[in-house]
C-alpha cells in the first residue's frame, strides 16, 4: 500500500494544483470540505424558483463564488434582483440541459411535479452525471418516485430541506 506521507506529497501534487475536476475524485481521495468545494465551483449551476429561499440562494451561491449559469422561476418580478447578473433559462428542461448542477426552492409539491414532469420539465433534460438538489417543500411518496426516474437516467437527486429558518439562509449558514 502507499503510506500516508506519499499520499499527501500525491494529493498535493495532483489535486490541489489541478483545476477542480468530478465528484468522482471527491468520493475516491475523500477531500476535506474546502477541496470539495474548489471541485463544485467548476460546476455550472442553475436555480429554479426565486422566492425567498431560493432568492438567498443565488446570493449566497454567488457570493462564495459558483458559477450560477442559469435561473428561472414562473413570476418574472424575481428576476429584479438578478438583473443582468444571470442567464435566465426558458424551461426547467433548458436550464438542466445547460447545468451540471440544479437547484429547486418551490413552495409546494404541486410545483415541484410541473417542474419536473413533461416535455419541458427538468427529467425530460437529465442525462448521465447530472445533480438536482431539491429544496422545496414536497412529499415523501413523491420525492422517491421521482428519484427512482432520476436515477433511471443516470443523474442523482438529493433532498436537502433547508433547515435553521430563513433568516440563517439569508445569512449565509
Amino acid at each position: 500500500g502507499i503510506n500516508a506521507e506519499y499520499g499527501k506529497q500525491w494529493y498535493q501534487r495532483r489535486v490541489r494544483g489541478a483545476r477542480c475536476q468530478s465528484f468522482r475524485k471527491i468520493l475516491q481521495l475523500r477531500l476535506n470540505s474546502s477541496d470539495a468545494s474548489c471541485l463544485l465551483k467548476s460546476k455550472k449551476v442553475g436555480v429554479i424558483g426565486l422566492g425567498q429561499v431560493g432568492n438567498a440562494l443565488v446570493k449566497n451561491l454567488s457570493k462564495a463564488g459558483y458559477d450560477i449559469s442559469a435561473i428561472l422561476d414562473v413570476d418574472k418580478s424575481k428576476y429584479q434582483d438578478f438583473e443582468g447578473l444571470h442567464p435566465i433559462a426558458t424551461s426547467p428542461r433548458a436550464l438542466i440541459e445547460d447545468v451540471d448542477i440544479v437547484f429547486t426552492a418551490l413552495p409546494m409539491p404541486q410545483h415541484v411535479k410541473s417542474v419536473f414532469e413533461g416535455e419541458t420539465g427538468l427529467l425530460a433534460g437529465l442525462s448521465e452525471g447530472k445533480i438536482w438538489i431539491d429544496h422545496s417543500t414536497t412529499g415523501y411518496k413523491q420525492t422517491e418516485d421521482m428519484n427512482v426516474l432520476v436515477k433511471e437516467k443516470g443523474a442523482m437527486m438529493l433532498e436537502a430541506p433547508v433547515t435553521g429558518g430563513l433568516e440563517a439562509l439569508k445569512k449565509g449558514r
